[in-house]
């Protein structure tokens, strides 16, 4: 039977360079490459955002605008209807002039 070696610090120590120490460093490593590929990721993200975020204050600009014109082509039309129905008014008191005119000749 094989004997047992006693465990002691420096076998410790061994088996966590030898085993331990590589795989930390292995997670280390894909960590950071990871952060690099989010970071740009993140980074491409936000740019997209900031690109939506202008065409929607345009976007809100150009339907400001676009109100502000459709009430005065309302407020135009009102006061269009308006005229309208003050020059009926006045062809049917010419109409009313002229009936008398000629019942009078």
């Amino acid at each position: 039977m094989e004997k047992e070696t006693p465990l002691t610090f420096e076998r410790f120590v061994g088996f966590y360079n030898q085993y331990i120490e590589p795989r930390f460093q292995k997670l280390e490593t894909n960590l950071s490459e990871f952060r690099g590929e989010f970071d740009s990721f993140r980074d491409e993200v936000n740019t997209r955002f900031d690109d939506i975020y202008k065409k929607l204050e345009t976007l809100q600009q150009e339907y400001l605008v676009i109100s502000e014109q459709l009430k005065r082509i309302e407020e135009n039309q009102s006061i269009d209807r308006q005229a309208i129905a003050m020059l009926k008014e006045q062809i049917i008191n010419l109409q009313k002039r002229v009936e008398a005119l000629e019942a009078m000749a």
